[in-house]
């Protein structure tokens, strides 16, 4: 990490002047960096607030590790998780990024869900959070996942979709329908296509046999033999 100078003061308490409590854990930093990289925190540094006083300031509504996420995006850019598949996580951080207007911290965590892979097992979380933070690109995801794998999850019981559907903010039902249009529009497609065939008897071989109506000539497809024109 010597590309990061900033991190000799990351979780260094003797080089920090103010310590998080977060779940009664120690979190020591900097406020000189926190308020030069983020706004939130340059208010909550400035006069006006008690915190900037304080050596010591307890966060809550969170997790240690939601909020040490942040703080290592802070001093040096990167997003770091404990476990990159935790989803839980992720939603934590995330809701840190809306307490602490950390946009760009949401925007590489954004980078990171489109890069994961989508399971059965984590689709609800993952359609759960797109909804929450509108992450439309990742509902698209969600949403082609589900298209992918119609065929499989149409077999569980009503209970089962009722609760799939709105654990995917409607989105299996959104594909339910979009695959009764489709398969509305190809049923009429050969309806239309069935619609203009004529089934016709080759005077010569005897076979019956399905022709387009609108050909201009016929050809027997057992035999060979020329029919007919289409207007005849």
């Amino acid at each position: 990490m010597c590309e990061y100078p900033e991190l000799v003061y990351f979780m260094n308490e003797s080089l920090s002047d103010v310590v998080f409590i977060v779940e009664e854990q120690r979190l020591p930093a900097l406020k000189s960096l926190l308020t030069v990289k983020n706004t939130v925190f340059r208010a909550m540094f400035s006069e006006n607030f008690k915190e900037s006083k304080e050596k010591e300031v307890v966060i809550k509504d969170t997790t240690f590790e939601a909020f040490k996420t942040l703080m290592w995006f802070l001093y040096c850019d990167l997003l770091v998780l404990k476990n990159d598949n935790d989803l839980q996580l992720i939603e934590d951080v995330l809701k840190l990024c809306d307490r602490y207007d950390a946009k760009r911290l949401m925007t590489k965590i954004k980078v990171h869900l489109k890069s994961m892979r989508l399971t059965e097992q984590n689709m609800e979380s993952m359609a759960r959070i797109s909804s929450n933070h509108r992450f439309e690109e990742l509902m698209s995801k969600v949403k082609a996942f589900i298209g992918n794998n119609f065929n499989a999850l149409i077999r569980k019981d009503d209970n089962e979709l009722i609760s799939l559907n709105d654990s995917t903010y409607n989105q299996f039902f959104k594909v339910l329908a979009d695959n009764y249009r489709k398969q509305n529009t190809e049923l009429s497609q050969l309806k239309r296509q069935m619609d203009g065939m004529k089934r016709v008897k080759c005077a010569k071989c005897s076979k019956t046999f399905t022709h387009a109506s609108n050909l201009s000539h016929i050809y027997c497809p057992n035999c060979g033999a020329y029919l007919l024109r289409a207007n005849h």
